[in-house]
């Protein structure tokens, strides 16, 4: 599943692990982003700025019914990348793995949380302050890097946090209303990316959105189903018809793309701002 920034170390306790799959390099030995580092976040925050587009194309589908087919495509988009890849191995050894699954399944639930929420804002005519929550997302992950994992920040970064917290205090008092929204997304996200973090090198990026999407697809089943024999489902509109299944399947491979993408990364999670 959000798709989150930053993937380092982790321990997992006496249980041996199979040797890890190659993983794109994305940081110098410095520890900072190079060249495939930099094009992998650009390209990541360059899809995610065009999502608002395409989910108005699904605007006749409720959000609830948009994560619904978007976690259910993701999970079979995942699984055909992981049977072309041959990564079976990986993924049995993760399901065997009772810490690994429990904190998958952490991920799973406050990723479609944070999907849920974007989906919700984009076609509530509130892309604004979608856009907002993943702006202020890094500097929350910056947050909790400092304040659970105890990386240093620099000067720069505390300014940044600072200037963050005025923002989301001046937003409350201009709308009158605290824009729970920005902040949902902006907290889902980054505690993703901070029990992502944790998990490090034992899961490789595939395997973990492919085990976050199946935890919560029975969810999804359920819902669609119902909807389907409710005659509810967009796709059984007459003026709708197929061509918003095809969008709504699309959703997958669209899905799958920035996030396993996205934790190739290995930097600290502080040099993300």
């Amino acid at each position: 599943m959000s798709s989150s920034p930053g993937a380092s170390s982790s321990k997992d306790g006496p249980t041996a692990t199979p040797p890890a799959l190659p993983e794109a390099a994305a940081t110098s030995a410095s520890g900072t982003l190079d060249s495939t580092g930099m094009a992998l976040v650009i390209g990541c925050y360059t899809l995610w700025g065009v999502f608002p587009l395409y989910f108005h194309l699904l605007s006749a589908a409720g959000s609830v019914e948009i994560i619904g087919h978007r976690i259910l495509w993701t999970l079979v988009s995942c699984l055909m990348l992981i049977a072309l890849r041959r990564r079976w191995a990986q993924l049995v050894h993760v399901v065997r793995s009772p810490r690994l699954l429990g904190m998958l399944a952490v991920c799973g639930l406050l990723v479609s949380v944070n999907w849920l929420v974007y989906v919700y804002g984009v076609n509530s005519a509130r892309t604004a302050d979608a856009a907002l929550g993943y702006f202020i997302n890094p500097l929350v992950t910056v947050a909790l890097a400092s304040l659970v994992l105890h990386e240093r920040l620099r000067p720069a970064h505390r300014v940044s946090i600072a200037l963050a917290g005025a923002g989301v205090a001046l937003l409350v008092v201009l709308q009158g209303s605290l824009p729970w929204i920005s902040l949902a997304l902006a907290f889902s996200f980054a505690l993703y990316g901070l029990v992502k973090k944790q998990l490090g090198p034992d899961v490789d990026a595939l395997t973990g959105l492919t085990v976050e999407s199946a935890v919560v697809t029975p969810v999804a089943l359920a819902y669609l189903g119902h909807l389907a024999w409710q005659g509810q489902s967009a796709w059984q509109a007459p003026d709708q018809g197929w061509w918003i299944l095809a969008l709504l399947v699309v959703a997958g491979p669209v899905t799958a793309v920035p996030p396993v993408s996205y934790t190739h990364l290995t930097l600290p999670t502080s040099d993300l701002v």
